[in-house]
């Protein structure tokens, strides 16, 4: 929980400090709906929103800010 509180605090701060595009990469993500762990996934956010998902190894443009989230859900 303490991981998920530090996750979402980070998130807010470059969102709303910076409104930089960033990409956190090597996470692992819940899907509630098929009750699945998807890891090593990546999330791209783009002006404070969460703009996709995507896979491990997909290329991230310059543009993007990388966070590594290993090990955190």
């Amino acid at each position: 929980m303490a991981r998920l509180t530090l996750l979402f605090l980070l998130c807010t701060a470059l969102a709303f400090g910076q409104q930089k595009d960033f990409a956190l990469t090597n996470a692992n993500l819940f899907n509630g709906t098929e009750n699945k762990i998807y890891p090593n996934s990546i999330v791209f956010v783009k002006g404070g929103k969460i703009e996709r998902i995507g896979k491990g190894g997909e290329a991230i443009t310059a543009s993007y800010q990388v966070i590594d989230c290993q090990g955190y859900y």
